[in-house]
């Protein structure tokens, strides 16, 4: 088997290491995070974490390039305007990166969503041009028709 570190220009740069006792510092510290593999001129993926991790992530990525195009795999939109009574968690992040202004809001995919709480996500959805691919949508689409969806989407920004 090839060593994908070798083919590709790739590194698992580790886990940040965050505070569990303050969304602050964890915030604080994932942006810098994804700073320093920014600075070392590489492409943040960012696999696993809770959702709220999206936020500082797209943060550090707008400071180096700004507004970027997303596309977001779940079942949920994290579009609420607060939850738990917080205006930053882990169903928020996209509502603030818009409001923020660290993404295109007509250049935000979400594909295989199930759930939608509230009509003021579909109200924000709908000011802001966000465009979904619920999970029923996906029922019978074949992947060339979803993949032609989302670079129909993206294409002026790519």
């Amino acid at each position: 088997m090839d060593n994908p570190y070798k083919i590709h220009r790739i590194v698992d740069s580790g886990d940040i290491v965050i505070s569990p006792l303050s969304l602050d510092d964890a915030f604080t510290a994932i942006e810098l995070g994804t700073k320093r593999v920014l600075d070392q001129g590489m492409l943040p993926i960012a696999v696993g974490g809770d959702h709220f991790v999206t936020h500082p992530i797209l943060k550090a990525v707008h400071a180096r390039h700004g507004k970027v195009a997303v596309v977001h795999f779940d079942a949920h939109t994290d579009t609420f305007d607060e939850g738990f009574g917080q205006k930053l968690n882990q169903g928020t992040m996209f509502r603030r990166a818009v409001e923020e202004g660290l993404i295109h809001p007509d250049k935000l995919i979400q594909v295989g969503i199930r759930k939608i709480f509230t009509s003021s996500e579909l109200n924000f959805h709908a000011q802001h041009g966000i465009e979904v691919i619920t999970s029923r949508d996906l029922t019978g689409l074949l992947a060339a028709q979803i993949f032609y969806e989302m670079v129909s989407v993206l294409a002026p920004t790519v």
